[in-house]
């Protein structure tokens, strides 16, 4: 018996890379959201969420292969999925993304893409299976798929903006300010422990910032460290970073307080 291949169709490969990309944004984005922070975990859980969505991807069906009775859903991954024309109840064609669905007795197989040379898929398992049937979507559900994509169109525009402004914000002093009001909170920390050291050798003494990385003071990327008082009992220092959003102080009891930058 002769073994054909019907390849899917190049705009439904196109249909389904862009379904999968909007998902991905989507989650990645959900990501943000949830997280309101670009940090360890966020680039974590973006990487899994974008590689299940991949294995589901390159899941899907990039050819169909009839070879002896079988009709072999051939994808980039995974073993490919068979099943007997034998066994083989009807098809239903159209929908939303145009699916072609192989119903059987238990189970039903669904290809989201449109087949290539479809008549002549059918007419050949036809000519295997004549107790096949073929039912096709009406023309008010083939309306609906068009107006469907018309406005998943729409909210992929919306997604991608929300995520691109995500992104900028992320750039500035959004939700990476946190990591950045660390660093400025650490360095404030340690001064205060260098002053220290430093006003045991030198009780009456007036530290500068120089004096504190004498005494071990190593100060962060831009991190900003400014001594406003310098002598032991009106100590005052004060930190922040370049890209955060607070003001730390400390004064000479260790009280440590901050404030939003203006």
């Amino acid at each position: 018996m002769e073994k054909k291949e019907f390849p899917i169709s190049k705009s439904a490969i196109t249909w389904i890379l862009t379904i999968h990309l909007i998902t991905a944004l989507f989650f990645m984005l959900l990501t943000y959201l949830v997280l309101t922070a670009i940090n360890t975990w966020a680039v974590i859980l973006s990487f899994i969420f974008i590689t299940i969505w991949a294995v589901f991807l390159f899941k899907r069906p990039h050819k169909i292969i009839i070879d002896r009775n079988k009709i072999v859903f051939k994808s980039l991954l995974f073993s490919p999925n068979r099943i007997d024309v034998n066994n083989l109840s009807s098809i239903i064609v159209g929908g939303a993304g145009g699916y072609t669905r192989f119903n059987l007795e238990k189970k039903s197989v669904i290809t989201l893409s449109e087949i290539e040379n479809k008549d002549e898929l059918f007419n050949y398992i036809l000519s295997l299976n004549p107790n096949i049937e073929i039912k096709h979507v009406a023309g008010v559900r083939k309306a609906l798929s068009a107006l469907g994509r018309i406005l998943l169109t729409i909210i992929v525009i919306f997604i991608i903006g929300i995520y691109a402004y995500a992104l900028y914000r992320c750039s500035t002093t959004g939700p990476s300010s946190s990591r950045y009001n660390s660093d400025a909170n650490a360095d404030i920390k340690n001064a205060y422990t260098c002053a220290q050291l430093y006003f045991d050798d030198h009780p009456n003494g007036v530290v500068t910032l120089s004096l504190l990385k004498k005494y071990g003071f190593d100060q962060h990327h831009e991190v900003e460290v400014k001594i406003i008082s310098g002598t032991k009992n009106d100590l005052k220092i004060s930190s922040t970073h370049t890209r955060g959003d607070k003001i730390y102080e400390v004064d000479a009891d260790a009280k440590i307080t901050f404030r939003k930058k203006e």
